[in-house]
């Protein structure tokens, strides 16, 4: 029996799936996947996650969000992502938060995430946030809601304070392929040093597939990769890495939980 693992953040509602995502997922599960959180970025990514969702609800779950990148649809679809959170569909919002990774002024992006911050704390839900070259705004603001509303900072690129400073507040992190990116030393440092109980896996599918992948399309079977890179970095055992981030999972996506327990 493979060992089961569950991809926090995946999107095979990219396009980059549209051809072969059955064959992607049945990938996943016979190695062991238990179930994957489909994420949304904007309007029309949700809106196909939640079919894939509804197509496979023993393995996927859906979530909604607006992307920061995609601030500017915030308007016309606001009340759209509410309805969706309030409906009982999805697992979490987002992925949300804040990027300026390409020179974005945070003015427009800082309301828009708040905004969503709230919907999660109205309809308890989780939150899946995106942070790219923002960590100081970031955890100003996500210490400022400590107590009202957590979830997973995907994809964690910030420093071991950082992470520091996410897990005391309540937050998990999750980590993907760029864990085996011999070079990048400051989220190797921190995938080192965070709690177990904080930890979370993902793929970011179908970006930053883990090596000896780097380059290709990413994918929920490229889990491994990135669990074994993790048990290495942790001088952890791999089953260990694998039943407690599993266990992570269903904590942080109580919604989700008993499709990542019993799968």
């Amino acid at each position: 029996m493979p060992t089961r693992f569950v991809d926090t953040h995946c999107h095979l509602n990219a396009p980059e799936f549209t051809d072969d995502w059955p064959e992607v997922l049945a990938r996943a599960v016979d190695l062991g996947m238990a179930a994957a959180i489909v994420v949304a970025y904007d309007q029309l990514s949700a809106e196909r996650a939640l079919a894939l969702a509804a197509e496979h609800p023993e393995r996927l779950c859906a979530s909604v969000g607006i992307h920061p990148d995609a601030v500017a649809e915030w308007q016309a679809s606001e009340n759209w992502v509410r309805g969706i959170a309030r409906s009982g569909a999805v697992v979490a919002v987002g992925e949300v938060g804040l990027d300026r990774a390409r020179g974005q002024l945070l003015d427009s992006q800082l309301p828009v995430f708040e905004a969503q911050l709230a919907i999660a704390e109205a309809c308890q839900l989780p939150l899946i946030v995106h942070c790219r070259d923002a960590w100081v705004e970031l955890l100003e603001v996500i210490e400022r809601w400590e107590g009202r509303v957590s979830g997973v900072l995907h994809c964690f690129t910030g420093s071991v304070d950082d992470a520091r400073r996410a897990t005391n507040a309540g937050w998990y992190l999750g980590f993907g392929g760029i864990v085996t990116y011999p070079k990048a030393e400051n989220v190797r440092a921190a995938a080192a040093a965070a709690p177990a109980a904080h930890i979370l896996l993902e793929t970011d599918a179908p970006w930053l597939a883990p090596v000896p992948n780097r380059g290709k399309r990413n994918e929920p079977a490229y889990i491994p990769a990135v669990a074994a890179a993790l048990a290495e970095l942790r001088n952890e055992p791999l089953e260990q890495l694998y039943h407690s981030t599993t266990a992570n999972a269903a904590a942080c996506f109580p919604a989700a939980a008993r499709i990542m327990s019993s799968a």
